[in-house]
């Protein structure tokens, strides 16, 4: 199955209408495909990719980010520059030389179809897939592909649409961060979490994966949309901001009316924060998970006020008003706590 959709639209989906109140914006809208593969079938994609950027090109981007095709392109690039190589030396034989070779080429191609086969057979083998994973995004030239595995997303009782617009909002993060003056690309995507984590935790796996800028920010894009699905209006401020954390989650409710939260983000007063419908309950367990693992209530404060609330202007950013992103980052006191978790480049 592949279903071709428009950015905006999928906003307006998202929030119930678009822009989401109180935004103005004249951002530009963009295609993409979601395409429905089984889990087990993802090898096979990611090999498609492999050879229509063989015969048409790399795309000129960063895959770091892109699981399983980091070394696919470097081998692509790699192979690319040795028959261009080739080639250039090629014609500057002469015509009896190039014969003998074109000659070998032909006797020899028989055994070049049983190697690429065996090759093909061997790269699938090696590549490296998330088999957790229930979608993930490829950018294309002039297209971007969001990949869903429907089957093993309903075995997880997981909701389709949710995980189709957490990987919209990558590649919202994508686009945002490909502009040159863009400051969001300056910043490092990886956390330095020795700041927040105690030592026992910074270095296991799926803390460095949740405090991913990227996928921290996904999840909040989640929190807000179902903020405003239920308040018809986007937070304005920090206290505001946090009102929605507290509403998203009763764990989370909970953590933000200890004395000290309270202080400073209602002036003492106990949030009465009614908790949510979460269209995906997943993400808001994430979100509750990284506030409860930093290490102190003073760390946590920061976290939220410099971190997640510049993460909020970052996404407000994505949604296309620039000047309101602006506005909220205007309310933020730096240097802080989000240029050293993620530190410039």
């Amino acid at each position: 199955m592949k279903k071709i959709s428009d950015s905006l639209a999928q906003l307006a989906k998202d929030f119930g209408n678009y822009p989401p109140n109180p935004l103005c914006t004249n951002s530009h809208t963009f295609k993409f495909k979601t395409i429905d593969i089984p889990r087990w079938a993802t090898r096979f994609y990611y090999f498609k990719m492999t050879m229509k950027w063989l015969f048409k090109g790399v795309p000129d981007y960063d895959f770091s980010d892109t699981e399983g095709l980091v070394q696919t392109k470097n081998n692509l690039t790699h192979i690319k520059t040795t028959v261009s190589d080739f080639w250039k030396k090629f014609q500057d034989l002469n015509v009896i030389k190039q014969c003998g070779i074109g000659l070998f080429f032909i006797l020899v191609f028989p055994f070049l179809l049983i190697f690429c086969l065996f090759f093909s057979i061997f790269y699938l083998g090696k590549i490296r897939t998330n088999s957790q994973a229930l979608a993930f995004f490829l950018p294309q030239e002039n297209t971007y592909e969001i990949v869903i595995h429907t089957k093993a997303i309903n075995t997880c009782g997981r909701s389709i649409e949710a995980l189709i617009s957490h990987e919209h909002l990558h590649i919202l993060q994508f686009r945002d961060e490909r502009r040159v003056h863009c400051e969001a690309v300056k910043h490092r995507v990886t956390a330095n979490l020795p700041l927040l984590l105690l030592e026992e935790h910074y270095n296991k796996p799926h803390y460095i994966y949740l405090f991913n800028r990227h996928e921290t920010e996904a999840r909040l894009h989640e929190l807000v949309r179902s903020f405003y699905i239920e308040k018809n209006s986007l937070p304005e401020d920090l206290a505001s901001f946090t009102s929605m954390l507290a509403s998203c989650h009763k764990d989370i409710n909970d953590l933000l009316n200890q004395p000290i939260c309270q202080k400073v983000f209602w002036d003492g007063e106990e949030s009465c924060s009614k908790i949510l419908e979460m269209r995906c309950k997943a993400t808001a367990e994430d979100i509750s998970n990284i506030l409860f693992f930093i290490k102190d209530d003073y760390l946590l404060v920061k976290y939220i006020k410099e971190v997640l609330f510049t993460m909020y202007g970052n996404l407000v950013r994505y949604y296309g008003d620039k000047d309101y992103s602006m506005k909220i980052m205007n309310l933020i006191e730096g240097p802080n706590l989000y240029s050293s978790l993620y530190p410039y480049k």
